[in-house]
């Protein structure tokens, strides 16, 4: 028969080690490097006669936002171009939070928006888009007759 030490803190401890080293494996570096692909946060906004989508594109160009529709699902997609790397005497990074690359957000549209009168416009990083609904879906009050 082996005899141990009894230690009372034993499983604590070893809990402690095995949080450290689960969360040791993450570095800012590594999470930056795994986002690629970014969602856009958006709002929506409902009227008595439309959606109101906004968007918030903080940093990119018009020309570099792409909006589209397919089977009433809309898609928002926003891509970057890499900056050059420079690299040499005087030009190492020490700090790089400013990442490259695409982000995108789809939202499915309900059967109520008329998707041939969408509008949409840009400006300061956040875009807008309108969501007319059809007017055969439209609220209307029906009058009640006395029989």
């Amino acid at each position: 028969m082996v005899l141990a030490r009894w230690q009372p803190n034993y499983n604590i401890r070893r809990s402690d080690d095995f949080f450290n080293r689960f969360w040791s494996g993450f570095s800012t570096a590594q999470v930056i490097k795994q986002a690629s692909v970014r969602s856009i946060p958006i709002d929506i906004q409902e009227t008595s006669d439309s959606y109101e989508l906004t968007a918030t594109l903080a940093g990119f160009k018009k020309d570099e936002v792409r909006v589209s529709i397919e089977d009433r699902t809309l898609t928002i997609k926003a891509d970057t171009t890499t900056e050059a790397e420079t690299t040499g005497a005087g030009n190492d990074y020490l700090v790089r939070e400013r990442s490259t690359g695409s982000s995108s957000r789809s939202v499915r549209l309900p059967r109520t928006v008329d998707s041939s009168k969408i509008e949409s416009s840009y400006n300061n990083g956040v875009l807008t888009i309108v969501l007319p609904k059809s007017q055969e879906t439209a609220a209307r009050e029906i009058e009640i007759s006395v029989a």
